[in-house]
C-alpha cells in the first residue's frame, strides 16, 4: 500500500476523513479571467502507521498570487432535520470538513488512514498574457511527527 496518496478535486467537494473523493468534475486545466481568484483541493491520504509531517510547496508563474490553506474539521451536532430530503450528502452528526486555517511553517500533519484536503486558491494577476501556466503542488520531508 502507498503511504501517501493524493488527488486533484474541486472546490465544491466535501473531503470526509472516512471517504475517498471522487475528483468527479476536476479538470486538468483551470481557466481564469483577469484579477480572477480560481480555487481547487489536493485532497491527501495517509497510509503510515503513526502522525506525519510534510511541507507543502507550490510552485506557481511568479505574477500569481498563490494561497494555501488546511481544510480543518468541525464537529457538526444537527446536520439536518429527521426529515430531509436526498440532497444532502449526510444527515448524521460528525465532523465536517469546513473551517479553512493557515498553515503553520508551510507544514502539515498526515492523519493516519485519514483523507484530508488542502484548499488552493490561484489569483490572476491583472496584466496576465493568455496562455498556460502551470502550477505545481510538493510534499516534502515526510517525517513521524511525535504523538
Amino acid at each position: 500500500m502507498e503511504l501517501l496518496k493524493v488527488k486533484k478535486i474541486t472546490s465544491l467537494e466535501k473531503v470526509f476523513p472516512d471517504q475517498e473523493p471522487s475528483g468527479e468534475g476536476m479538470e486538468d486545466v483551470i481557466t481564469a479571467l483577469k484579477k480572477e481568484t480560481v480555487s481547487f483541493q489536493m485532497a491527501y491520504y495517509w497510509g503510515g502507521e503513526r502522525k506525519g509531517r510534510a511541507q507543502v510547496q507550490v510552485t506557481a508563474d511568479d505574477k500569481e498570487q498563490v494561497r494555501v490553506r488546511s481544510v480543518r474539521l468541525v464537529p457538526c451536532e444537527y446536520p439536518a432535520h429527521m426529515v430531509a430530503d436526498e440532497d444532502y450528502l449526510t444527515t448524521k452528526p460528525g465532523l465536517y470538513p469546513d473551517l479553512l486555517e493557515t498553515l503553520e511553517d508551510d507544514c502539515v500533519v498526515f492523519q493516519e488512514d485519514q483523507w484530508n484536503s488542502l484548499w488552493i486558491d490561484l489569483e490572476a494577476p491583472a496584466d496576465a498574457a493568455p496562455g498556460t501556466y502551470p502550477v505545481c503542488i510538493t510534499f516534502t520531508d515526510a517525517q513521524e511527527a511525535d504523538g
